[in-house]
């Protein structure tokens, strides 16, 4: 398992839950990981915190191995929070997310909301046939 942050105390924490786990500091811009190396990307509550997020996409396609796989799973503040925090990530739409990860060279799988407030995201490499 290989696990990136750019904050260390979410490191710390992660290797105390995971201490196997092989950590980074680093952004979902700059995955410092080999080209095709990974099978999953996981991102929960994080997607909206990436400074780029085409630019992310685009590095965990490039991360992703033929037939790798990305979750993403947003929650959208309720509207009490939006008003009392100023800085809180940007949400995107499920059309919007479509569009983001089409844009980075992934298959769309299924983009979708969950109640009123979880938007997930689903996508797979697009499978090379070599003959």
């Amino acid at each position: 398992m290989v696990g990136v942050d750019p904050v260390n105390g979410m490191l710390t924490m992660a290797k105390a839950l995971v201490p196997t786990a092989v950590l980074h500091r680093s952004t979902a811009e700059r995955l410092p990981v080999d080209t095709g190396a990974i099978d999953l990307v996981l991102s929960t509550t994080s997607f909206g915190h990436w400074s780029d997020q085409a630019a992310g996409l685009a590095e965990v396609a490039r991360v992703l191995g033929d037939g790798g796989r990305c979750h993403i799973a947003e929650l959208k503040p309720a509207r009490l929070f939006r008003r009392m925090f100023f800085r809180l990530p940007e949400f995107r739409t499920p059309e919007q997310m479509r569009l983001l990860v089409e844009g980075a060279g992934l298959v769309c799988d299924e983009a979708t909301t969950f109640g009123n407030n979880i938007v997930l995201t689903v996508a797979t490499t697009r499978t090379v046939r070599r003959i």
